[in-house]
């Protein structure tokens, strides 16, 4: 059986730690598309800002951006999630590939402000068996998400759209959430210690 892992790196995941105690409100987006329905919202990637304290002790400014990646292979679709954080803007982009940048022309409020005080990486598996016998069964093994948990009880999530699009997702609404990680394993957790 042929396999597509596509796993963030240790190494990826401490990055998220930074994340763990700051209040975060707002997202901002260069496009964003709605699906009422399902109270999803997609977009080519989403910045979260959030307040960090530098070595000095004073509050500054960091952002989060989140995007996926979809790759294809004998029709098998599937996905990489990609995430950076840095003190501006300008610093994102060794990191992103330089066509992302577009003007930030959409904003979603999630208010009251609240900090994160746990993470999940969300883990899809998944075998396609192949009904030719030219190809072999070939199993999909991928972090399809990211699960953030406030300290008021509400959660986000950022996610793969399961699209040839390259769009991302981001839900706040917990039923939608629900339905979205039925089929999702946790992979990793990040929790606050302190």
């Amino acid at each position: 059986m042929k396999t597509h892992q596509i796993h963030i790196t240790e190494e990826r995941i401490k990055v998220l730690t930074e994340l763990i105690g700051k209040e975060v409100y707002i997202l901002f987006a260069p496009n964003l598309s709605i699906s009422t329905e399902e109270n999803i919202m997609t977009s080519s990637y989403f910045n979260m800002n959030f307040l960090s304290r530098n070595k000095l002790g004073i509050n500054t400014s960091k952002v989060f951006k989140f995007r996926t990646k979809p790759f294809e292979e004998n029709d098998i679709d599937f996905y990489k999630i990609e995430f950076a954080i840095k003190k501006e803007e300008k610093q994102l982009k060794d990191n992103f590939d330089q066509y992302v940048f577009q003007n930030l022309n959409s904003i979603i409020s999630f208010a009251p402000s609240s900090k994160i005080d746990k993470i999940q990486v969300l883990n899809y598996k998944y075998v396609f068996n192949s009904e030719n016998p030219n190809f072999e069964n070939t199993e999909v093994d991928y972090d399809d998400g990211i699960l953030f948990f406030q300290e008021n009880g509400k959660r986000f999530l950022f996610s793969c759209y399961h699209s040839l699009t390259e769009e991302s997702e981001f839900i706040r609404d917990e039923k939608s959430i629900k339905k979205r990680i039925k089929e999702l394993k946790v992979r990793k957790e990040i929790k606050n210690v302190g």
